[in-house]
């Protein structure tokens, strides 16, 4: 079922003066990003009673075929909610890189200089983006334009700020994308980022993610906290998804509080296809690679969830994340302990994510794509996919929704 993210912004970094900044984040290559690694275990926080998994479940490539009906449904649910947001958090990042990329190439300095843009300069610099190839995916804006600046302290970025129109005409863009990051001098930083484009299907897919955490001298993160809403239509009464999702990461966990609501009449074949579905789950699992800075490489072990699915039954699991089998008693699972003293979200996103399509960027988040760009900065948007291609983890083109109820209940 649903959306597949086209890889549609570019955007870029810079600035100085200003605010305090730390964190070790001196140049925008260390720029912190939301899926990056945190290196604090979450080990002490688990009652640990069965042996941690080994190979567990891939979020990259992973498709339906991986479950059966004797799998775990809870497992399945939560791999699906997780990755379908996190997904959303790294095509930021992939945006990010693809920025940094473009920012340090020699061509792109030498036209910033003729035109007398220094990025660091701490104020706002419009730039007219010119893709090698044509625009992605055959967009009827040829001329996208993004304005950004960068501001420093001394020699640590304390803020970056970033808007990108690429939707639209050449003749009328459209705002599409919104990013924003703040570093203090104690390393704690927050990450925004706002979307608002068209997919593959023909519908449309809305995202508000954020990030905060710390970051120590070398520009790591100690601790992390993601949450994603998002909202994807292709229809308003049959086909959607609404979802809102909070992560706790740590390098060998991810905790998980996530709510649901949502129908597809149109992606789906199996039993309830068409009726409203509902899922609202906590859940604790082990997170296996969690401190590679390859996504690609990371994967769901074992775990423990309590739920409330509107289709099927609802009941606490612990499985198994090299068998994908739920165990004989939940009590045994490497983190009941805390999953059963946690509470199950009880908050619709059906409201939160409707208003967010509504009003995708706040008054301060909003550029009308206006002002007039000081330099054109060539894009090669083939040369940026090897670099960046591991800050994804659905394939472009691609959609890996796994329709848990249909293959287990």
């Amino acid at each position: 079922m649903k959306k597949v993210l086209i890889l549609f912004g570019v955007s870029v970094l810079l600035a100085s003066c200003g605010s305090s900044g730390g964190g070790g984040v001196n140049d925008m290559t260390k720029l912190p990003r939301m899926t990056s690694p945190v290196i604090t275990s979450g080990a002490a926080t688990s009652s640990v009673k069965v042996n941690a998994a080994t190979t567990g479940l891939p979020f990259w490539g992973t498709k339906a075929s991986a479950f059966t009906s004797s799998s775990s449904r809870g497992m399945c649910e939560m791999f699906n909610l997780s990755r379908d947001s996190l997904s959303k958090a790294a095509h930021s990042d992939q945006v990010l890189c693809y920025i940094q990329n473009t920012v340090a190439s020699a061509a792109n300095k030498a036209a910033m200089d003729a035109s007398s843009i220094n990025i660091y300069d701490g104020n706002y610099h419009v730039v007219t983006l010119n893709f090698v190839g044509g625009t992605p995916s055959g967009s009827a804006n040829t001329a996208p334009k993004m304005k950004f600046k960068i501001v420093k302290s001394g020699d640590s970025i304390a803020e970056f700020e970033m808007f990108m129109c690429m939707g639209g005409t050449t003749a009328s863009p459209a705002q599409t994308e919104y990013q924003h990051q703040t570093i203090d001098a104690d390393g704690n930083v927050a990450i925004a980022n706002k979307e608002a484009q068209p997919d593959s299907q023909g519908g449309y897919w809305y995202a508000d993610l954020k990030a905060s955490g710390k970051l120590n001298s070398d520009a790591k993160f100690t601790q992390k906290t993601i949450t994603a809403l998002t909202n994807w239509t292709l229809n308003p009464t049959t086909d959607y998804n609404y979802q809102k999702a909070v992560f706790n990461q740590f390098s060998d966990k991810l905790k998980v509080s996530a709510a649901q609501v949502g129908k597809c009449a149109s992606c789906c074949s199996g039993p309830g296809c068409g009726t409203e579905y509902g899922t609202d789950a906590y859940s604790e699992f082990q997170l296996l690679n969690g401190t590679s800075t390859d996504i690609h490489t990371l994967a769901m072990g074992d775990g423990s969830l309590k739920s409330n699915f509107t289709m099927g039954p609802s009941q606490p699991e612990s499985w198994n994340g090299d068998t994908k089998v739920d165990l004989a008693d939940w009590t045994a699972g490497d983190n009941y302990s805390s999953v059963n003293a946690t509470a199950i979200p009880t908050t619709n996103p059906g409201a939160e994510a409707q208003a967010l399509a509504a009003a995708p960027f706040a008054t301060s988040e909003t550029w009308d794509c206006s002002d007039a760009a000081a330099a054109t900065m060539i894009v090669d948007q083939g040369a940026l996919a090897s670099v960046c291609s591991d800050m994804s983890l659905e394939p472009d083109s691609g959609d890996n929704w796994i329709d848990c109820y249909s293959i287990i209940h």
